[in-house]
């Protein structure tokens, strides 16, 4: 009995003796003790500050240019950072970019003949030699796009400019490119609008005896006058149908030439003396110039000693040499040759 005990006793010093490091079956596995995270701050952003409207407002010296008969003056500019299109629709949103808002004054004084305008290039901005017509064009004027006679009123009209622009970089180019444009600076010193008729020289020989007209009839070559012009007088366009503004490159020519009958012979043939249009002729470089128009009656009846004028015109090349030619054939023919520009 005491020997089974014994070996009891040294089997169990024996296992705890033993050096294999093993734990007990009962022992519980102990987690690592974890640390709490530090909280993130986030910082709340700084409130935007909406972008503004930045310009200047700028009152444009008295100028003013006629084109088509009717009178265009531009009055205030405003340059800013608000795009035309904003700026058309009143949402005073700024932008990159740097704006010239221009107002123009439109008036139409004439009795009769309206001048039809296209919206985005009738007005166009000279900067440094390039033109660029206005992208957006607004008026106050209706119909739009079209001054009739008697109107007056406003039209506005913006461009893109670079930075640092002033008055005195840009100029105001009234008319698209195919007709002949007006160029009005929108600095210096004052401009009035003032007529773009010019004075020809033109000189038929004087005194000069011998036009017939019919059979024998004489007729005297008083006097003549041409005069040239971008614009074609309202009265003329609206009976002939012709433009009201010369395309680009060329111009309105006129002449009037003032007979005086000297002698009336045959009348039986004549039916009268009658004084005709169809006595001045044009040739542009050579050419014959196409038909043009008769401002005033185109046939007058007159007795010996009477002087009738009669004016006709026609649309030449700025450039060319034009010949005015007086008579017909069978009688004196006398001719002059003008230059136009």
């Amino acid at each position: 009995m005491r020997s089974v005990l014994g070996v009891l006793v040294a089997a169990l010093v024996a296992a705890a003796c033993s050096g294999d490091g093993s734990r007990s079956a009962t022992e519980a596995e102990t987690p690592a003790p974890t640390s709490t995270p530090e909280p993130t701050v986030v910082e709340a952003a700084p409130t935007p500050t909406a972008p503004v409207v930045d310009g200047r407002v700028i009152e444009i010296e008295e100028r003013s240019v006629v084109y088509g008969g009717v009178v265009f003056s531009p009055l205030v500019a405003e340059i800013s950072n608000e795009d035309p299109t904003s700026r058309e629709n009143g949402l005073g949103l700024p932008s990159t970019g740097t704006y010239l808002h221009l107002t123009i004054g439109v008036e139409n004084p004439m009795s009769e003949a309206t001048l039809t305008l296209d919206d985005r290039r009738f007005f166009s901005l000279r900067v440094d030699g390039t033109i660029t017509p206005a992208p957006l064009l607004s008026d106050d004027i209706a119909p739009r796009s079209a001054v009739r006679p008697g109107v007056a009123g406003t039209m506005r009209a913006s461009w893109e400019v670079p930075v640092g622009f002033t008055l005195s970089d840009g100029a105001l180019v009234v008319g698209p490119a195919e007709a002949r444009q007006a160029i009005l600076p929108l600095a210096g010193l004052a401009l009035t609008a003032s007529p773009t008729l010019r004075a020809v020289p033109v000189d038929l020989g004087g005194s000069i005896d011998g036009v017939v007209v019919c059979g024998p009839t004489v007729l005297r070559i008083e006097n003549a006058l041409a005069t040239s012009s971008a614009d074609l007088p309202a009265d003329v366009a609206d009976s002939g149908g012709l433009p009201r503004r010369a395309f680009a490159g060329q111009t309105f020519l006129e002449t009037t030439v003032a007979f005086t009958v000297v002698s009336v012979e045959g009348t039986e043939d004549c039916a009268g003396t009658i004084v005709s249009a169809d006595l001045i002729a044009f040739t542009s470089d050579g050419t014959a110039a196409p038909d043009g128009w008769v401002d005033g009656p185109a046939d007058v009846a007159a007795e010996v000693g009477d002087t009738v004028a009669i004016t006709v015109g026609t649309m030449v090349n700025v450039d060319a040499q034009v010949r005015i030619t007086v008579g017909r054939a069978g009688g004196a023919v006398q001719g002059a040759t003008v230059a136009p520009g």
